[in-house]
C-alpha cells in the first residue's frame, strides 16, 4: 500500500468514498428527512478537484484504488493561541482499517497542540472509526446532540428576546460558557478576554439568523440566558437551529431556569419554521458530563457526532502498511 498527498485527480474516488460514509453516518431520524438532491449538490461542492487539491490530505491506494483518506487542517485558536489541526474527513473502504490507521498518521506529522476530528456516532463504519482513533490515543472531547423540534412553551414576561440594557449579562453569561469550556480540556483565559471575543463574533444579539432570550425575575433582574444560530443544514436544503448555549449563573441552578428558558427557545425556533436544533456537550475533564447527557438523551435529544481530541503530550506511531 502507498501513502501519498492527495490530488486533484483523485477528488472523484475521494467523493464517492467520503459520501458513502457521510450518509452511513446520519442518525436514523436524519435519514428519514434527508433530501437527497440537496445533499448530492453539497457533498458535490465539497469534494469538488479544485478543493481536494487545495485541501492538505493522504491517501492509503492499492494500486489504483483508494482505500483510505483523511482531509485536514490547521490554524491557531483565537482565544488561546494555539497551534491546532482538524482532521476535516476520515474514512476508510471495507475491511482496511490499517490503511485509514497509516493516513491519519501521516496527517499528525509536524508539531501542534492539539489534534480534533468528529466521527459520526451512527453506523458500524464509525463505531470502527471511533475505536481505532481512541486507539491512537484520542479521548472524547465534546458530543454534538441535535433535537427535533416540536412546540415548546412560550413563557412572555419570564423570557423575553435580549434587550439592550441587559446586553451585558448576556455577554457575561456567553463568556462565562466559553471560559468553562475551555478550562475543561485545560486551556485558561481570562472572563474579559473571552467577553471581548463574545462581543466580536456577536456585534448583534437578535438577527434574522441570531436569537438571544433572557430569563427574568419580578424584579426585571436576569437570571438565564440562552443564545442560538439559525444556519444551513448539512444535509437538507432547509435551515436549522444551532445552539451556542444556554447558561445559568450558578446561584440560579437548581431552579428550574434551563429546563423553561429551553421551552421558550423552542418555541421562538418553531414560530420560525424551524424543525431541527443542535448543540454541544463537553466531555473532557468533567465527571458530571455522563449524566447531563443521559439527562438530555431523556429529553429527546440524541448523540450525532462524537469530537476526539488528541495532545501533544500524546505520541503515535506508523503500523506496517504492507
Amino acid at each position: 500500500m502507498v501513502i501519498r498527498l492527495l490530488r486533484a485527480s483523485d477528488a472523484g474516488a475521494v467523493r464517492r468514498l467520503l459520501s458513502q460514509r457521510f450518509v452511513e453516518g446520519l442518525a436514523p431520524k436524519d435519514a428519514a428527512v434527508t433530501d437527497s438532491a440537496a445533499l448530492t449538490q453539497r457533498l458535490a461542492r465539497r469534494y469538488r478537484s479544485d478543493v481536494v487539491a487545495a485541501t492538505d490530505g493522504f491517501g492509503g491506494f492499492q494500486g489504483d484504488q483508494l482505500r483510505a483518506v483523511v482531509l485536514y487542517g490547521g490554524g491557531r485558536h483565537p482565544l488561546t493561541g494555539r497551534s491546532e489541526r482538524q482532521l476535516l474527513d476520515v474514512a476508510y473502504a471495507e475491511d482496511d482499517a490499517t490503511a485509514l490507521e497509516n493516513v491519519v498518521v501521516a496527517a499528525l506529522t509536524g508539531p501542534q497542540s492539539r489534534t480534533r476530528v468528529i466521527v459520526p456516532a451512527h453506523g458500524a463504519h464509525a463505531e470502527r472509526t471511533r475505536t481505532l482513533l481512541l486507539g491512537l490515543g484520542f479521548s472524547p472531547e465534546y458530543a454534538v446532540i441535535r433535537k427535533e423540534l416540536t412546540g415548546g412553551v412560550a413563557l412572555p414576561g419570564t423570557f423575553e428576546l435580549t434587550p439592550r440594557r441587559h446586553a451585558p449579562f448576556a455577554y457575561a453569561c456567553i463568556a462565562a460558557a466559553i471560559v468553562n469550556g475551555l478550562r475543561s480540556i485545560g486551556d485558561d483565559i481570562p472572563p474579559a478576554e473571552a467577553e471581548r471575543f463574545a462581543r466580536r463574533r456577536f456585534p448583534r444579539l437578535n438577527t434574522s439568523r441570531r436569537v438571544s432570550v433572557l430569563g427574568l425575575d419580578e424584579f426585571d433582574t436576569p437570571r438565564a440566558h440562552a443564545l442560538c444560530e439559525i444556519v444551513p443544514s448539512d444535509f437538507r436544503s432547509v435551515r436549522e437551529a444551532s445552539l451556542f448555549d444556554a447558561f445559568i449563573p450558578a446561584e440560579w441552578k437548581g431552579q428550574g431556569w434551563a429546563l423553561q428558558i429551553w421551552q421558550h427557545l423552542e418555541a421562538l425556533l418553531v414560530a420560525r419554521g424551524l424543525d431541527r436544533c443542535s448543540g454541544t456537550v463537553v466531555q473532557a475533564g468533567q465527571a458530571p458530563a455522563a449524566g447531563v447527557l443521559s439527562r438530555l438523551v431523556a429529553g429527546g435529544w440524541w448523540v450525532d457526532r462524537d469530537c476526539l481530541a488528541l495532545g501533544a503530550d500524546v505520541v503515535v506511531q506508523q503500523v506496517d502498511a504492507a
